[in-house]
Parts: structure tokens; sequence; C-alpha cells
């Protein structure tokens, strides 16, 4: 029986140095809605615009 290969998913936590190195290398841009939260970058939802009633 061939074995097949597992891919495993590795983090890496960022400091806030990390963090802001990245946006200055242009990595992160300033409209980009990442935030740093317990080492990990994280994406955030788009706001939506509130609808009339």
């Amino acid at each position: 029986m061939a074995t097949m290969p597992i891919d495993v998913l590795r983090r890496h936590r960022l400091t806030v140095d990390d963090y802001h190195q990245m946006a200055e290398a242009g990595i992160l841009a300033d409209d980009d809605r990442v935030e740093l939260i317990e080492g990990e970058g994280l994406q955030r939802c788009r706001q939506r615009a509130a609808t009339a009633p």
C-alpha cells in the first residue's frame, strides 16, 4: 500500500514588529482589513452599509 504525503498547516506567530514590517514592505496595504490578535493576523469582515427601514 502506497503512503500519501500529509499536508500539515503550521502556524507562525507574529509579533507587533513583524506586523509593522509587513506593512512597511507593502505586504499589508492601508486598506487591508487585517488585525493582529494573539500573534495571528486575522482578516476582518467588511462592514455593510446600514439599510434604511
